[in-house]
C-alpha cells in the first residue's frame, strides 16, 4: 500500500528527486522558481510534475511488493505551473 499521507507531506516539504533537482511547494517566490514547483497555482493540488512524483512513489510500491520492473517516469519531463500574462 502506498502511504499517500507521507507522499503528499514529502511534496509539501520539498524533496530532491533522482535527477538531482530540488523540488518545492513554494511558487510564491516569483517566476524564477516555477520549474521546481510541484503544486498547481491553487496551492492545493499537485501539477503534472507533482503527479509524476506521486506516480513514481506508487510504482516503487508495486515494484517492491510484486517484484515488477515498471520503469519510473522522469519528473523533469513534466511541466510545472505556467503563468500566463493577463489581458
Amino acid at each position: 500500500m502506498a502511504d499517500m499521507n507521507r507522499i503528499m507531506n514529502d511534496l509539501v516539504a520539498g524533496l530532491r528527486n533522482s535527477d538531482g533537482q530540488i523540488y518545492t511547494a513554494d511558487y510564491f517566490k516569483g517566476t524564477g522558481n516555477l520549474n521546481t514547483v510541484m503544486f498547481s497555482l491553487d496551492g492545493v493540488h499537485p501539477n503534472s510534475r507533482g503527479y509524476a512524483f506521486v506516480a513514481n512513489e506508487i510504482i516503487k510500491v508495486i515494484n517492491q511488493n510484486y517484484k515488477a520492473r515498471i520503469p519510473f517516469v522522469n519528473v523533469a519531463d513534466y511541466q510545472g505551473p505556467k503563468l500566463v500574462p493577463s489581458n
